[in-house]
């Protein structure tokens, strides 16, 4: 028995696709899913080949569009999908706070400045965007926390290396450019 198949929908996960192959599988009609492995595995390929499709053979077309018309699509609101306890108390803190405490622009300059400088060991470009980083915060106008001031100075520390390399190539170059 050989039947084509007839694409009645496609998705952009196999799991929305899993959910309608269960309804219409749940009324008899037999589903095949074009594509599901390759979604599955690379997502970012999902929309390249079109996504999950959705196969049922063609003499069950009708049947099968009338099975997903009549469920819908569902919507939840938000109200359904958040958990009774985030209403609980909404001025409760959790215990570690100060991990999860927003920062203020400063603040993240900061630690962009030293996480540019760590991986700058290893990238040049990346050290030069943290000594950029690190003018910025010297010329802001806000003051620097004592632990972000930790922080620019550990991230001078590392950037030092390119600091005097590039002071090191300026004296060639002027006492090159000076002795002509």
């Amino acid at each position: 028995m050989s039947a084509k198949l007839a694409t009645v929908g496609t998705f952009s996960t196999s799991t929305e696709a899993s959910i309608v192959r269960n309804h219409l599988e749940a009324d008899g009609i037999r589903v095949f899913l074009a594509d599901e492995a390759i979604v599955g595995m690379a997502w970012h390929l999902g929309t390249a080949v079109g996504g999950v499709k959705l196969q049922v053979a063609e003499g069950d077309v009708e049947r099968a569009l009338a099975v997903i018309e009549s469920h819908g699509a569902a919507s939840i609101a938000e109200e359904e999908w958040q958990s009774d306890h985030a209403e609980d108390d909404p001025q409760e803190e959790p215990d570690d706070a100060e991990e999860h405490e927003i920062g203020s622009p400063i603040d993240d300059m900061v630690e962009r400045a030293l996480r540019a400088a760590g991986f700058g060991l290893l990238l040049l470009p990346l050290q030069l965007y943290s000594l950029w980083l690190l003018t910025r915060i010297a010329l802001h106008p806000d003051p620097l926390s004592h632990t972000n001031r930790r922080r620019a100075v550990a991230t001078l520390i590392l950037d030092l290396p390119i600091i005097v390399l590039s002071l090191a190539w300026l004296w060639i170059a002027i006492s090159g450019w000076v002795s002509r």
